[in-house]
């Protein structure tokens, strides 16, 4: 038994909450009205937003751990796999290999070092402290950079061509 849509609201596809081709579907449907959707309002509305913040938020309050209209299942599973490849390999297209060489990519490699070590150091203490049981998987997660998010609000604004997105695009690339 399939339910229709209510306004803008929508609601379960099957009754009781089975299992099913229908809450696959759901999901995937809100997921790509809030993809499709977002950029528009943004536009429409003239906001001095980049697209990542709103699409993380209609995320943080559609999940599972929200209104519960996006259900993390395989095919929500496969949608994300393949978005963090493509936002992963989106990212990878605007490194240059000149940002490695040179001052920014010593300072980066220096920087990703120094932040290797203090994060074992950090690690370590948690584990003593039985807060944590893999140091090396919560160390490595604390060297890791922001880029692929923080990426498109630096490209939008023009500031990956200056000085400073030489030294973003190494430290990131490094952290990654």
């Amino acid at each position: 038994m399939i339910h229709g849509y209510s306004g803008m609201i929508i609601q379960p596809l099957l009754v009781s909450g089975e299992a099913g081709l229908g809450l696959d579907l759901q999901s995937l449907l809100v997921i790509t009205l809030v993809a499709a959707l977002t950029p528009l309002v943004v536009g429409l509305l003239n906001l001095k937003v980049v697209e990542v913040a709103p699409l993380l938020l209609a995320g943080t309050l559609l999940g599972p751990h929200g209104l519960q209209w996006i259900r993390v299942d395989d095919a929500v599973t496969l949608l994300s796999e393949l978005g963090l490849g493509f936002l992963f390999f989106s990212a990878g297209m605007e490194l240059r290999p000149a940002a490695m060489g040179g001052r920014s990519g010593r300072l980066a490699c220096v920087g990703w070092v120094a932040s290797a070590l203090l994060a074992l150091v950090m690690a370590s203490a948690l584990h003593l402290s039985s807060l944590i049981s893999d140091v090396l998987g919560i160390a490595i997660a604390m060297t890791s950079t922001g880029l692929g998010t923080l990426l498109p609000m630096l490209r939008d604004r023009g500031e990956l061509e200056g000085p400073l997105g030489s030294y973003f695009l190494a430290a990131g690339a490094m952290g990654e």
